[in-house]
């Protein structure tokens, strides 16, 4: 990959929340970081980490039109984590690089490593990548409260 360089924007270090569902804002979400502007070609940048095109960054324009089904529903975030906005942008980058010059293979996972966690870990400056991310804790939160209530009303049955 090569190097790139890139000026510092008001909205390096945000984050950008889309829904990929028909279940809009109620559902699941992709997420990725503004990393600032392209010092030749002046667009402004996105990171990212996807199951369908793994870690890679790419022009805003790019990143709407891959996601253009509901970029109605866009959210953008200012970074709220505990590295600057320069430090959330570089990280991303890093991680990016990295990973294409490793092996080229994404390093994407639904449950560890997935693009809530690769937005995370560079906000928050820590390894989050063991952790669940907070949108699958929400679906086996939600899927442990449907087992425990069929379950009560399957005994229920039984008895």
């Amino acid at each position: 990959m090569k190097q790139i360089i890139i000026t510092e924007h008001e909205l390096s270090g945000a984050r950008l929340t889309i829904p990929f569902t028909a279940l809009g804002k109620l559902g699941p979400k992709h997420h990725a970081i503004v990393v600032g502007v392209h010092r030749v070609t002046g667009q402004l940048l996105v990171a990212e980490l996807s199951r369908k095109f793994g870690h890679r960054v790419v022009p805003m324009e790019q990143w709407f039109t891959d996601n253009s089904k509901y970029l109605a529903l866009l959210t953008v975030a200012p970074n709220a984590g505990t590295r600057s906005n320069a430090e959330v942008a570089q990280s991303a980058i890093a991680e990016v690089a990295e990973k294409l010059a490793d092996d080229g293979k994404p390093g994407y996972d639904l449950i560890f490593n997935n693009c809530e966690t690769f937005a995370e870990r560079h906000s928050q400056g820590e390894l989050v990548k063991a952790k669940l991310s907070p949108q699958v804790r929400k679906v086996l939160r939600t899927a442990g409260v449907v087992i425990a209530t069929g379950a009560v009303i399957l005994g229920k049955r039984i008895r």
